[in-house]
């Protein structure tokens, strides 16, 4: 899942794997899930063939033609972050799971999110509180947040 931050600062994506019954072993279905929160350039241009130069040696394939390919898109814009809250509420709003101040390294950041009890439905993520000392220094809001809503299963 992909979002825009509230302020625009960050282009959000949460990802795991889906449906939840293929992720890891060790989390029993509708207990939790392990989740990659990744923080792009908002600001930044995507990249494409002009702005990625082409830097794959090309190699020969089993035909003796020679193959190789660019792929700019797969290039992430990772956008450096201090901290960050990260919430989950349940669809009645209670609080499912919660960490505060977590720590993403150049960007990105995985978390294994586990319940207390079973728990299959809609959920809300909220990431808050949003630092980073590099958008404050180029004269950016200095706080931000943004919120998914999908489901669990």
């Amino acid at each position: 899942m992909t979002k825009l931050s509230n302020n625009g600062t960050y282009i959000v994506q949460l990802k795991w794997s889906n449906p939840t019954l293929i992720q890891s072993p060790y989390l029993r279905a509708g207990k939790g899930f392990d989740m990659q929160v990744i923080f792009l350039n908002a600001s930044a241009p995507a990249p494409n063939a002009k702005s990625v130069p082409k830097t794959e040696t090309n190699v020969s394939g089993e035909t003796g033609r020679e193959i190789g390919f660019t792929q700019p898109g797969i290039i992430q814009r990772l956008m450096p972050v201090d901290s960050f809250d990260i919430t989950i509420y349940d669809y009645n709003g209670h609080i499912l799971w919660s960490k505060i101040h977590q720590i993403p390294r150049a960007g990105s950041h995985f978390e294994r999110v586990t319940f207390p009890k079973v728990y299959k439905g809609d959920i809300t993520i909220q990431i808050s509180n949003i630092k980073s000392a590099a958008t404050k220094a180029a004269g950016g809001t200095t706080v931000d947040s943004v919120k998914f809503t999908t489901r669990v299963s």
